[in-house]
């Protein structure tokens, strides 16, 4: 009767429903883990860009420390030079207050030097760790708060089944949606961290093109200066 045929037409509405939300949701699921795996990638290469960046910084501190220890020599060939044209008698106690203030400056200069290293040991951890975090993290619905499909509607897979389907569309459909849930959480994860590792490389470019241009100069300097002695 049309009673009959009324349920009969609902009934075929809600399979062609299930169905294409069934369908949806494994779409979903596969363009999830394909934006997941593009930016794991990402984020392995912004490690490992944040890792060269920081060994640049660690020889520009070399080459640092280096420029220091030639302006140290280029004082003392000067001295050298000028004790050849102009011989005098060195002065015991002024030698030894030039002595003292030489092992001064050394140890100033490697404790500076040591300070730096640190520095970038530390930004080498932190950037390690934040890509670690990232991409290693799990499904954190429960961690932080999110609840299942599940959760929020309880074992009710057969809610909208009648007896002659499969109730295993509705699981699936369930899982599906915790799947991406989880996916979206990764997902916003791993752009927090890129957004900070991004942050923490640009503030340690601008850092380098500072030391750079110190360095440049010191190097610069000595280069006049025994051009003078020669």
């Amino acid at each position: 009767d049309d009673e009959d045929e009324d349920i009969e037409g609902i009934k075929r509405q809600i399979h062609t429903v299930k169905q294409d939300t069934l369908q949806s949701t494994r779409n979903a699921v596969q363009k999830l883990q394909e934006t997941e795996a593009v930016a794991t990638s990402t984020m392995t290469t912004l490690g490992r860009q944040g890792e060269q960046i920081i060994n640049v910084e660690r020889q520009l501190d070399m080459t640092d420390l280096h420029a220091e220890r030639a302006a140290e020599r280029t004082d003392e060939l000067k001295r050298l030079n000028r004790s050849i044209f102009r011989p005098s008698f060195k002065n015991p106690f002024t030698s030894k207050k030039r002595a003292e203030k030489e092992l001064e400056q050394k140890q100033r200069e490697h404790e500076e030097y040591m300070q730096k290293r640190s520095e970038l040991h530390t930004a080498e951890y932190q950037t390690q760790q934040r890509m670690a975090t990232a991409m290693g993290a799990p499904g954190t619905r429960g961690a932080q708060g999110y609840k299942s499909a599940k959760d929020i509607y309880g074992d009710e897979s057969g809610r909208y089944t009648f007896e002659d389907e499969d109730p295993s569309v509705e699981r699936e459909i369930n899982e599906n949606l915790d799947v991406i849930s989880d996916s979206m959480q990764r997902l916003k994860m791993m752009g927090t961290a890129m957004n900070a590792e991004l942050t923490a490389q640009n503030d340690r470019l601008k850092t380098i093109d500072g030391k750079t241009t110190t360095v440049h100069s010191k190097i610069n300097l000595q280069r006049n200066r025994l051009d003078r002695i020669k």
